[in-house]
Parts: C-alpha cells; sequence; structure tokens
C-alpha cells in the first residue's frame, strides 16, 4: 500500500501514518473488538505487533 502511495506523489508530497496501539490480551472494550474484526475482514488477519 505504501509503495502505490510512493508512485502516486508528487516529489514534495508528504504523507502522515496513524496507527493505533492497543492493549494485546484482556480487554472488553467494544471497540477493540470492531477494530480487531475489521483487521480480520480486510486484513486476512495480519495485524503489526508493537515491535
Amino acid at each position: 500500500m505504501l509503495q502505490n502511495c510512493r508512485n502516486a506523489m508528487t516529489r514534495n508530497a508528504e504523507l502522515y501514518v496513524l496507527e493505533m496501539v492497543l492493549s494485546c490480551v484482556g480487554t472488553d472494550d467494544p471497540v477493540v473488538a470492531m477494530l480487531d474484526l475489521n483487521m480480520l475482514a480486510a486484513l486476512h488477519g495480519r495485524e503489526r505487533s508493537l515491535a
């Protein structure tokens, strides 16, 4: 995805990447559950770790 952005950007363009770090285990927050479902559906279950 970032490669496609780079190919489409002009020389002076800027790209801002915003990410949210979620707790790993044991949360009952419905927002976290919805984000997990979105990741599963949109990214085939892949997500980035804190590392």
